[in-house]
């Protein structure tokens, strides 16, 4: 009875086993391969997008400053220390 048994798990059960558990290592590979594409294809699109964007501040930025006056008219013009009059403290 013992052999029988013996011989079931060497010749039926352990065989089984080990191929259940190289089935379960190809789908966990595969499943690393899949995560490892799509983390790729996510950091790609996200520096595409960052380009785009920067490229799109840049040429913002350089329609601003060929549209904008040399001088703006709605500007508050600097005060040097020439303007500035300061009096002198009176005391009573």
């Amino acid at each position: 009875k013992v052999s029988r048994r013996i011989n079931a798990l060497e010749e039926y059960l352990i065989p089984k086993l080990r191929m259940e558990m190289r089935g379960i290592a190809r789908v966990l590979d595969e499943r690393e391969r899949e995560d490892t594409f799509r983390l790729k294809r996510i950091k790609s699109k996200k520096a595409a997008e960052a380009k785009k964007l920067e490229q799109e501040r840049v040429a913002a930025a350089l329609s601003a400053s060929n549209d904008a006056p040399e001088a703006d008219s709605n500007a508050i013009p600097e005060a040097d220390a020439s303007d500035i009059v300061a009096e002198a403290p009176t005391k009573n």
